[in-house]
């Protein structure tokens, strides 16, 4: 590995992920955020940091995302941070900034990012966890029978925020997704790839998802990211406006804020 020596990304910048380029020009990010790499503000931004150094670096020509925890891909957001902001008396505002304003774009960030972006998924990986891991081009499970994999939002019950539903409907079948999103459906790896959701499992994900980048930087990346803008364009411009933010806001922070705090 060859430590990256670029301010924007020099990795004593970063605590909550490591980041490091392997030859080939391959960028790997792995999550470390305590035991479930939950998806706090720190994190999301320590995400959209490094993925956007890789996008616009020369040096970069695809992206890993993994976990450094080999039972946990990601657990989803940080539920710690969303009940402090709920119990904040601006916990409208605080809110909708969390899901407009750090997991929004930190999510865009990999659907607009030029270059093949794939991730390894061999551990639990729940909620905006697997919303996240959507959000890459390629999605590679680990064989492991005593993971999780599932959207849990609505089972919480936390109202789904408009990209994520979006980005759910276009990478996986209408059917899975309605059970995914609206029975909260939580399965194994193996149970998820048979319902089509992924691109692969293998005992080896990382390795397997290495060897996809591989392929994709031969092939060329530069026509594969004229592509992937054409894809995703589409669900990019449906981004809510400012009134559609703060209803959406109003209606969720209200939806699962504890009685007791009203």
């Amino acid at each position: 590995f060859l430590l990256l020596r670029i301010m924007s990304a020099d990795p004593s910048s970063f605590s909550l992920i490591t980041v490091e380029l392997k030859e080939g020009g391959i960028f790997v990010i792995s999550m470390k955020n305590g035991k479930a790499n939950a998806l706090s503000i720190e994190h999301l931004g320590e995400l959209k940091r490094a993925m956007d150094y890789a996008a616009q670096s020369d040096d970069v020509k695809g992206i890993l995302l993994r976990s450094s925890n080999e039972r946990i891909y990601c657990a989803g957001l940080d539920l710690v941070q969303i009940t402090q902001f709920l119990s904040a008396d601006d916990y409208v505002d605080q809110f909708r900034n969390f899901i407009f304003n750090c997991m929004t774009p930190s999510c865009e960030t990999m659907l607009r990012c030029p270059k093949p972006v794939a991730t390894a998924v061999n551990g639990h990986c729940l909620a905006g966890g697997l919303v996240l891991a959507l959000c890459s081009d390629y999605l590679c499970f680990g064989r492991n029978d005593k993971a999780k994999v599932g959207l849990t939002e609505l089972a919480i019950p936390v109202p789904f925020p408009p990209l994520p539903v979006h980005v759910v409907r276009n990478r996986v079948d209408s059917y899975t997704a309605r059970q995914m999103i609206f029975d909260a459906i939580v399965r194994t790896p193996s149970e998820m790839f048979d319902l089509g959701v992924g691109d692969a499992i293998s005992d080896d994900a990382e390795a397997n998802a290495l060897e996809w980048l591989s392929k994709k930087i031969t092939n060329g990346v530069v026509p594969f990211g004229i592509t992937k803008k054409l894809w995703w364009d589409p669900v990019l411009q449906q981004a809510p406006s400012d009134k559609e933010q703060r209803e959406w806001a109003i209606a969720a922070a209200n939806a699962i804020r504890p009685k007791s705090s009203l």
